[in-house]
């Protein structure tokens, strides 16, 4: 149990009784109550700040962990983030709009973010990756069912949007193979509309391992393994070109192009 000796001592007292997990979700269940009854008057910074008091104080935690060899610290780390994880996840921008500006800086704060996308050689982090996708699905969510097409956002959304978009960006340079891993989910949830740079920021990942060729300055020179790959792209061939509905098709197609035949068009 980490020592809250600077909070209120309600919130002081509250962490000397209870487990953490027990302390958060009274946390959370007085911000449900203030969002709910106050709305428009609803005073997200106190709550910004008590959440991130906390993720300050478990700051040791999670950085002795990552140089211990101590499978207990790690466990005990992986254990806390997960926990925090879960709960931003109930405390999505979709659920407490109010709480968006917040969320989003407790989700990308130093003290969260770097220690979820951290990889350890002692510990399997697939699962914080996966943690932290779906918290950034719920933020993609929440765009999508704000922004739409022909219509003006408003100018909190659209700083709530820059913010994202500024996240999307240090991930892309600090943690690529983050992005090439999910990304199919993360621009699945994205909004048609308005988003092409986040999309961009997202599709242009690739593993840091992986050297790209530059065709401006070497020959690309494609060679396949034991013949191996050259079939599995024969094969892929086969199937859109050899099947007889696609290769008729395509037969009708060239004759159209090279004649402009009405009644090639009709039976195409």
């Amino acid at each position: 149990m980490c020592s809250f000796s600077w909070y209120p001592a309600s919130v002081q007292k509250i962490f000397n009784i209870l487990d953490e997990e027990q302390a958060l979700k009274i946390i959370w269940e007085v911000l449900d109550e203030h969002h709910t009854e106050r709305l428009l008057d609803f005073n997200q910074i106190p709550f910004r700040r008590v959440f991130m008091g906390i993720l300050k104080q478990y700051y040791n935690v999670f950085k002795t962990a990552d140089s211990s060899g101590n499978l207990d610290v790690i466990k005990k780390s992986n254990e806390i983030l997960l926990m925090f994880s879960n709960l931003f996840k109930q405390m999505n921008p979709s659920v407490y709009p109010g709480f968006s500006f917040s969320w989003l800086e407790l989700v990308s704060s130093p003290f969260f973010m770097p220690f979820m996308l951290k990889s350890s050689s002692d510990f399997d982090n697939h699962e914080r990756w996966f943690k932290l996708q779906e918290l950034l699905t719920a933020l993609f969510l929440f765009f999508k069912e704000n922004i739409y097409d022909n219509c003006t956002s408003s100018p909190a959304l659209e700083k709530l949007f820059e913010g994202t978009l500024k996240l999307c960006l240090v991930v892309l340079h600090d943690y690529p193979e983050f992005f090439s891993m999910y990304y199919f989910e993360l621009i699945n949830h994205l909004p048609l509309y308005k988003t092409g740079d986040l999309r961009n920021s997202i599709l242009a990942a690739y593993p840091k391992a992986l050297r790209l060729p530059d065709p401006t300055v070497e020959i690309v020179k494609f060679e396949f393994a034991n013949g191996q790959a050259e079939q599995d792209r024969q094969a892929l061939l086969q199937y859109y070109v050899d099947e007889p509905d696609y290769y008729s098709l395509k037969t009708e197609l060239d004759k159209y192009l090279s004649s402009k035949s009405e009644d090639c068009l009709i039976k195409i």
